[in-house]
């Protein structure tokens, strides 16, 4: 009578010890999503906090040279002329981007002297050194390994990898709403090629409020040259006239592009954080957030640098549902991957006034396009 008893004292406490295992478990399973978009919202926060930070720059740098940074061509950069040749500007300081123009104004002071400091001892050569490249986004050994931590969204996992490149970024400036790239003389954004065009607060007739400076755009890996999550790869285009939709149409089942059109490319966006090649620190507000990003240089095959070409370069992030966007009067906002972009069939246009032709997210990346439209 007593070893059954036993038995059924020792057959209870094992089912219960299973009921409270199972009652952890779903616990465990129901605080996980919990926590896990808990540790997104403080992502987000911050990423949301970078962005504002590289938006207030820009209204700062205004606020002392009166203009807005280019994208390339940058008129600091470009006034280094070389000693033996006065009229002529130093190799390769065509390249320097927006990010770093604009490092004294997110406190990043003592990269902008290093470079400034490498920039004079070039143009103080004479003769010029055969291949001296050190001020150039791709071989610039002054900040060739530099990494800016409020430069990277917490969600973006692949600009913390360490690569054989620049250190990355994951904030990218606007050129408008053009097919274009960074060569080109004229673009409808706050981002030009400065030796041809000033952006000024004048400049912005659409409003400040209503223009975007900034937004995130994932970072490739550096030579994985068969990137296939459509948000990060760049897909090569044969055609030099290609619509949006035909660069929307390289998307193909889940995150990734139609399997015949991986991108297949040296270099990545995002991967070079000084450069103002487009490719690897610019957009357009042309397809919707979290849209395919393509570029050509009339051929479909090969690896070439395509990402220094014509193109469609989108925004994307992996936060929920779009992406985050800085303004030109330093507030942020959250933008839709379901944002009016007009209609994608259409051939880019060719002139430099007058409204966008891709709706609402168009509209916002124009400087004067005679639209007032705020985003939702």
């Amino acid at each position: 009578m007593k070893h059954t008893m036993k038995n059924k004292l020792i057959g209870f406490t094992l089912v219960e010890l299973l009921v409270v295992i199972a009652i952890i478990g779903v616990l465990i399973a129901l605080l996980l999503p919990a926590v896990q978009a808990a540790r997104e919202a403080a992502r987000r926060s911050q990423c949301i906090n970078n962005t504002k930070q590289i938006g207030l720059a820009f209204h700062n740098f205004h606020a002392v040279q009166n203009r807005f940074p280019a994208g390339s061509y940058e008129p600091t950069w470009m006034s280094y002329k070389k000693a033996s040749n006065p009229t002529q500007t130093i190799g390769n300081v065509n390249y320097i981007g927006f990010l770093m123009t604009l490092a004294p104004f997110y406190e990043q002071q003592a990269i902008y002297d290093a470079v400034s400091a490498e920039c004079s001892k070039y143009a103080a050569m004479n003769p010029d050194p055969a291949n001296y490249n050190a001020v150039h986004p791709g071989n610039g050994v002054v900040y060739r390994e530099t990494v800016i931590a409020n430069l990277r969204c917490p969600s973006d996992a692949n600009a913390f990898v360490k690569g054989n490149d620049l250190a990355r970024t994951s904030y990218h400036g606007c050129w408008g709403d053009l097919i274009c790239r960074d060569t080109d003389q004229f673009a409808r954004g706050v981002l030009v090629r400065g030796d041809y065009i000033k952006v000024d607060s004048g400049s912005i007739t659409d409003g400040t409020s209503n223009t975007i400076a900034v937004s995130e755009s994932l970072c490739g890996l550096y030579n994985d040259d068969n990137e296939v999550k459509y948000k990060i790869g760049v897909v090569q285009l044969a055609s030099s006239t290609f619509t949006p939709k035909d660069c929307l149409d390289q998307k193909g089942n889940g995150d990734e592009v139609i399997a015949s059109v991986a991108s297949m490319t040296y270099g990545k966006k995002g991967c070079r954080w000084a450069s103002g090649q487009m490719g690897y620190s610019g957009f357009q507000t042309i397809l919707p957030p979290n849209s395919p990003t393509c570029a050509t240089n009339g051929t479909s095959t090969g690896n070439t640098w395509i990402l220094e070409q014509k193109g469609v370069y989108s925004t994307s992030s992996y936060h929920s549902g779009g992406v985050i966007a800085g303004m030109l009067d330093g507030s942020v906002r959250f933008v839709s991957n379901t944002i009016d972009c007009g209609d994608p069939t259409q051939n880019p246009a060719l002139s430099y006034s007058g409204k966008s032709q891709y709706g609402i997210w168009g509209s916002a990346g124009s400087v004067a396009g005679e639209e007032a439209q705020t985003l939702p």
